[in-house]
This record gives C-alpha cells, sequence and structure tokens, in this order.
C-alpha cells in the first residue's frame, strides 16, 4: 500500500446514493465549457482534501471520525463507525485494495468487507451486513491515469447500523474503558486474612533455624515425622505427611502438595524428605540428594496474625506431636447410602479437607468432622468382638511384609473363607466394597500394623458357603497366600510351542497318578457327600468312597460319553474328573447335585491340579479354562431343571 500525491479525480453519485460515477480529467488537452466548469470542481475537492485539516491520522480508538462527509454527519454511536483509511490512498490493482479493505474492517470492526462494485474506472467494498440489515458502510476507489486505483474518501461512508463483534479491536477498546471506569469508581477490596505472607520460595533453614539437620537420625519413621511436624507447623502453619516407598524409604510430603493447588499461586509444593535406613545400626535419616527443603510458599496469615493458631490436622501422628487431641472416628455408613436431607454433612467434610490443606479458618472439630449419622444397613459392621481368632494385635513385630500378610491369610481364610489382597504399605480385604484396610510400617527392625493409620473393621461377616460347610475354602492364586495355607504353587500353563501333541486314547492300563489326584478335593467332594450333598431340599444322599480304585478306569469311557452329550468341547475332561475320584455313576450322580458353591469349588481344584500335571507331563493335552467353567454352568443348569420336575 503506496501512499502518493493524488491525481485529478472527482466522484459524483447517483440521486440514490448508491452508483459511483468517476470522471478521469487529463490536463493539458483542449475541454469544452462543461468540462471546464467539471475541472475546476474537481481542483477545488483536490484543495480541500489536501488541507491538513480534513485528514487525520489512523483512529487508535474507535471515536475518530473519517473525513467530513455528508454520509458521516449522523448521530451513529461512536463504537458503530469504522474508518479504514485517514488519507488519500493509492493502491497497484484492485485485489490489493479489496484485501485491505476485508482485513481492515476484520481488524476494527469484526467482519469482513466483500467487493460490491466492480466497474471499468470504479470500484466499492460493503460490510457483508449490506444485504440483510440494510448498513450504509460503503469503501470507494476510482482509477487513476497511472491505471491504479485511489481510495475516494469523499464517496465513503463508515458508519454501520449494527455493533461490531466481541472480539474486535473496537469493542475490546469500549469493553476495556469501561472496566478502566468501573476501577477507578470501584472501592478497594477488603484485605483477605487466607493470603499467604510470602509469595515466593522459601527455604525452612531460613524461617527454621532449628530444623533438623541432615545428620539427624531416627530410631523409627514415627519420630522423624513428628520432628518435622513440631518445628514446620507453628511456623508455616501448614502440616505434613508422609507414606512408605519401600521396606527401606518413607517419603515426608507438605499438605499442599496436592492436585488442589496446582492452580493456585506457588502451584503444587516441591518440598519433600526422603527418610532411608541404610546405616550400619538401622536408624533413620534425611537422604539430601533425594529430598527438596525448599517450599513454594511462605507462612499462612492466621499464623503470623496470631502464632498460636494451628490449622486443621486429620493426621493421628501429627495431632499426637503438636499435642491436639485425636479426632472422633467417622462412623461408616452402609452399603446403599441413604438419601440424606441437607447438605450440612457434604458441606462440613468438604470444610475439613479444604482447611486440611489451605490452613483457612479453623472450624469445630466435632461439627467439621461429623459424616452424619450412622444408618444401619442390611449389612451389620462386624466388631472386634467377632474378628476370627488369630489376628495380629497391636504391637506384633513380623520379620518382613509378606509375613504380616500371611497372617491375615491364614486368619481369615480359615475362619472366614475371605481372602486378603496386598500392596506394600496396604493389605486389604478381597470384598471389592468393604472398607477394611490394614497399614503395614516399618518398626523396630520389622513390620507392624498401624493402627491409627488403618481401618481393621469389616461391614461383613464369614462366607456362606463356610458357614454351611466349615471345610469350605476359596480359589486361591497368590502364591505367598498358598504358601500361608499349605497348599502347593498354582503354576501357569506353560506357554504354547506351535504344536499341538496329538490327544492320547483312553487305556485301560491308565492308572491315576498319586500326586495328581488332588486330595483337598477328594476329601472335599467325599464330606459334602457323606454328610447328604442334596438337590437342594436337604434329603441325605449316601456315602461314597473316592479314592481312585481300577474300576474308575473302565468308568472312564462312559464319564467322556456323557460329558460328550452335555458338549463336545468337555469331553476332554473326562481323564482329570476320573482321575480326582469320578469313578462311577452313583460320584457321577453326586457330582452333578452339588450345590453351585461346592461345585464350583471342586472344579477349580481339580483344574488347578491337572494345571500341574501338564508341567510334569507336557504331552497331555492342554485344557482351557473355558471348558471348566462351561462343565460347570451345564451341571448347575441340569441341577436347576431336576429341581423343577
Amino acid at each position: 500500500m503506496l501512499v502518493v500525491k493524488p491525481e485529478p479525480i472527482d466522484l459524483t453519485l447517483d440521486s440514490d446514493g448508491d452508483d459511483e460515477q468517476p470522471v478521469v480529467l487529463s490536463p493539458g488537452k483542449p475541454h469544452s465549457p462543461r468540462v471546464k466548469e467539471e475541472l475546476s470542481e474537481s481542483s477545488a475537492a483536490l484543495a480541500a482534501l489536501r488541507q491538513p485539516d480534513q485528514s487525520q491520522p489512523f483512529p487508535s480508538t474507535p471515536a475518530t471520525p473519517g473525513p467530513p462527509s455528508s454520509s458521516n454527519r449522523t448521530d451513529t454511536p461512536s463504537q458503530y463507525r469504522s474508518a479504514l483509511f485517514d488519507g488519500p490512498t493509492i493502491f497497484a490493482n484492485q485485489q490489493d485494495f479489496f484485501d485491505a479493505c476485508a482485513a481492515n474492517l476484520q481488524q476494527q470492526f469484526g467482519f469482513e468487507a466483500i467487493p460490491s462494485k466492480q466497474k471499468p474506472t470504479q470500484i466499492s467494498t460493503r460490510c457483508p451486513k449490506h444485504k440483510t440489515d440494510g448498513c450504509p458502510f460503503r469503501v470507494c476507489a476510482a482509477l487513476c491515469d497511472s491505471g491504479r486505483w485511489a481510495v475516494a474518501l469523499r464517496s465513503c461512508v463508515w458508519t454501520h447500523s449494527h455493533p461490531p463483534t466481541k472480539t474486535s479491536r473496537i469493542a475490546k477498546a469500549v469493553v476495556e474503558e469501561a472496566k478502566a471506569e468501573v476501577a477507578q469508581t470501584a472501592p478497594p477490596p477488603p484485605a483477605s486474612t487466607s493470603t499467604t505472607a510470602f509469595d515466593q520460595p522459601t527455604n525452612v533453614y531460613d524461617l527454621i533455624p532449628d530444623f533438623p539437620k541432615l545428620s539427624d537420625t531416627w530410631s523409627s519413621v514415627k519420630d522423624a515425622f513428628q520432628t518435622f511436624v513440631r518445628a514446620t507447623v507453628p511456623v508455616y502453619g501448614v502440616s505434613m505427611h508422609y507414606h512408605q516407598t519401600s521396606d527401606q524409604g518413607v517419603r515426608i510430603r507438605c499438605n499442599r502438595n496436592k492436585q488442589l493447588f496446582a492452580a493456585r499461586p506457588g502451584g503444587m509444593c516441591p518440598f519433600s524428605i526422603f527418610l532411608d535406613r541404610k546405616t550400619a545400626d538401622g536408624r533413620w535419616r534425611m537422604r539430601s540428594a533425594d529430598s527438596n527443603l525448599q517450599h513454594s510458599h511462605g507462612p499462612v496469615g492466621q499464623i503470623l496474625n496470631d502464632p498460636a493458631w494451628r490449622p486443621l490436622v486429620k493426621d493421628a501422628e501429627a495431632r499426637e506431636a503438636l499435642g491436639l487431641a485425636p479426632l472422633p472416628p467417622k462412623k461408616r455408613k452402609s452399603a446403599a447410602p441413604p438419601v440424606k436431607d441437607s447438605s450440612t454433612s457434604q458441606a462440613a467434610e468438604k470444610e475439613v479437607d479444604e482447611l486440611d490443606d489451605s490452613g483457612a479458618s479453623l472450624v469445630a472439630e466435632d461439627e467439621a468432622s461429623a459424616a452424619g449419622p450412622a444408618i444401619a444397613g442390611p449389612s451389620t459392621a462386624i466388631g472386634s468382638a467377632n474378628d476370627p481368632p488369630g489376628l495380629p494385635q497391636p504391637g506384633d513385630v513380623f520379620p518382613s511384609f509378606v509375613a504380616v500378610y500371611q497372617a491375615y491369610v491364614k486368619a481369615y481364610i480359615s475362619t472366614w473363607g475371605i481372602g486378603v489382597w496386598k500392596s506394600f504399605p496396604t493389605l486389604g480385604c478381597n470384598r471389592a466394597r468393604c472398607p477394611w484396610m490394614a497399614h503395614v510400617e516399618a518398626c523396630g527392625g520389622g513390620f507392624a500394623v498401624n493402627a491409627d493409620r488403618s481401618r481393621l473393621q469389616h461391614d461383613h461377616g464369614p462366607h456362606e458357603n463356610i458357614l454351611a460347610d466349615p471345610s469350605w475354602r476359596p480359589v486361591v492364586f497368590n502364591i505367598d497366600a498358598r504358601a500361608a495355607l499349605g497348599w502347593g504353587l498354582a503354576r501357569k500353563k506353560p506357554r504354547f510351542s506351535g504344536q499341538l501333541p496329538l490327544e492320547k486314547s483312553p487305556s485301560p492300563a491308565l492308572n491315576p497318578s498319586p500326586s495328581f489326584a488332588p486330595p483337598a478335593a477328594q476329601s472335599k467332594l467325599r464330606d459334602a457327600l457323606s454328610h447328604g450333598a442334596t438337590l437342594g431340599h436337604g434329603s441325605p444322599s449316601p456315602a461314597l468312597d473316592l479314592h481312585p480304585s481300577p474300576a474308575s478306569t473302565d468308568f472312564s469311557t462312559e464319564l467322556s460319553a456323557f460329558l460328550f452329550a452335555l458338549h463336545p468341547s468337555v469331553a476332554l475332561l473326562a481323564q482329570p474328573l476320573s482321575l480326582a475320584g469320578i469313578d462311577g455313576l452313583p460320584s457321577l450322580i453326586h457330582l452333578a447335585s452339588l450345590g453351585p458353591g461346592l461345585l464350583d469349588s471342586f472344579l477349580d481344584e481339580v483344574r488347578l491340579a491337572h494345571e500341574l500335571e501338564a508341567l510334569r507331563a507336557p504331552q497331555q493335552r492342554p485344557v482351557s479354562v473355558v471348558q471348566w467353567r462351561l462343565l460347570a454352568k451345564l451341571l448347575k443348569e441340569g441341577r436347576v431343571q431336576a429341581l423343577r420336575a
């Protein structure tokens, strides 16, 4: 875009003010009286354009008017005006003119100008709302003798009949101006007491000269944690928490190292202390290479205004270090949450979480920690009086984390029929929604359960199967758990080698392997049958000895035919079932009459024993778990049909 000396141009409008008709004058040639009169008028117009008071710099605010024109002398608000050019402007061709108009109007008003008139000697562009709303905005240009195009300011209309878009420069300027006006008249905001005194990172040794040194050691993690809490909370007004990363490592972090503070000034606090006990005496010490002793914040305002103020601390060990009374335990609700009459408990519970992290005003502990009254449900929580015998007691120290896990496994599986899972440093109940959780910590050269950080209470009782049959046991796959119960290893099946071994045909000479027959499965089925495995009405069944006998090899063909009749894919289960004690028609009838729990348990034991035997004899054809599940499903369906008949 070039701004040059304008050439003799005049532009007159038709009576409707829409069609432009430029008159191009070539000096140096004789003209008629009419042409001379038009030339004098053109010279007068050119003189008016050259006057400095008729053109002003490019507007930086939306209220700058364009050149004087009858079309511009309106009462339209200033934010409805957009003067694209403030002086005579020359363009090399039509496309440059259209592009410049579109870009300038888009920037100022939020709309892109579109071409309107494209005649040999005159062109114009308009606002896109001209056709729909009749917007009068228009930019005109005329052809010069040199072949270039000049903006005809006197024929341009800079006003609009509609407001600009919110993203335009004019609209933003109006909004900023309104905000500035409001800011000047608005009173200053009241000082907040919840903001921190320092918004810059602080080092603990700068504010706490007696903070524990790198050379200090402690006999336990609890002693170390409470030492840091006693030194930090009275100065910063923010507490700490910790978790064990391994048997020999503990990480202590600031309570502001949570996602809640990610969007706040300073972000999540990076302060952390790593403790290990790899010293010769087994004491815990700080590892400087893995610790960060710098907070992303300073003390909170409450601790500066009142040094005796303390935040609401929920960690039991931290409360003990600060000399605070223990919080009352929260009452857990039933598995089916009732409809709340109000949101008081929700608001109070949320307030506790906020206060514990951000250090806001302290509320009454009883009111803030209340989670609503406990409501009795269909499953009542089991108290300590009903706990199974043999559970680890507070203060019991075990040589390893696995030893603690095995102690709980032996106690719960033997009496309740409920398993326990482990994920260091936590133990949990196998029931998905049970709140029982044991937190194991390193203590005195061993490992013990921290009762303050644990929830040693179930929301259920023993398994229904073990109440019906005390010899019933759940299926256990964990190696450590099976070792605690004295069971063999449940190894995985060998990987497929790419070649299927040929199926061995039944042979009368095939004798059951004593190492294969699962004694637990045989005794379980034998006890169930001898005590009267029923069809659902409690009628006893005759006892049957399930020890493998030579007659079992004669029954394998009939058993295979029976399974094939159920489904062809389960016929391969004849051999493991025969070795497990299904050696005749009476035992097969009793197997089909077992209840769902006993049937699943028996088939799982037979399957595990068969997989173990497959490791010793790879030539056996593998059997899928799906086939065992299918057999259980078919037998259960047959039992239901027999009951209905």
